[in-house]
């Protein structure tokens, strides 16, 4: 699905967006030239691979993805993160934008991406956008999947006009465009 936005609030940036759903949790975001990719990863439910071969048809959709600017991680659960190789083969001057937590987990896996590691309100400009990083741990934001404990949990808000929250919800934000998980087991719709 593609969606084409055009900011009409005042203080928001007058800037052409394309915000396409690629698989779960994963969209690309298209700003004035930058493309941004959000969390590549994919549900890991064996049933549901095995059943509907799911998990090939999302490798195929993230072998497709070229050209990305960067690609944030808002956490580092497999769902988020588990189709980074793809993605990172195919765009390996990308900058992998996450929080301290994730950046640790990535060590092991020798990406070619710089990773730039942000917390709470830093930003990260690039081709003249800004990105800064909301939040940084579920025990600050609430976390849409309760029952886990405390862990980064990253939201980015590009721009001033479109935020993604990854699986965290926080409260009070007003962008242009909010992005939340709406759907699945681990939502609480109560929040939502």
């Amino acid at each position: 699905r593609e969606y084409l936005v055009q900011p009409e609030i005042e203080g928001a940036a007058l800037r052409e967006m394309n915000v396409q759903l690629i698989v779960h949790s994963s969209l690309l975001i298209e700003i004035d030239g930058l493309r941004i990719l959000t969390d590549p990863g994919e549900i890991p439910d064996l049933y549901v691979v095995e059943k509907f071969g799911i998990a090939r048809r999302y490798a195929d959709a993230m072998e497709q993805i070229k050209e990305v600017d960067v690609i944030f991680l808002s956490h580092g659960d497999a769902d988020h993160i588990n189709l980074l190789d793809i993605v990172s083969t195919n765009n390996p001057t990308a900058y992998i934008l996450t929080a301290s937590e994730t950046a640790k987990q990535l060590q092991d896996k020798q990406l070619p991406n710089p990773i730039q590691v942000l917390s709470d309100g830093e930003e990260f400009v690039i081709k003249g956008i800004s990105l800064k990083a909301i939040g940084g741990r579920w025990g600050k934001h609430e976390p849409l999947w309760y029952g886990d404990k405390p862990k980064d949990n990253m939201g980015l808000s590009i721009d001033n006009s479109i935020v993604f929250l990854g699986d965290a919800l926080v409260p009070g934000i007003k962008p242009l465009v909010l992005m939340v998980p709406m759907a699945g087991k681990m939502t609480s719709m109560k929040d939502a």
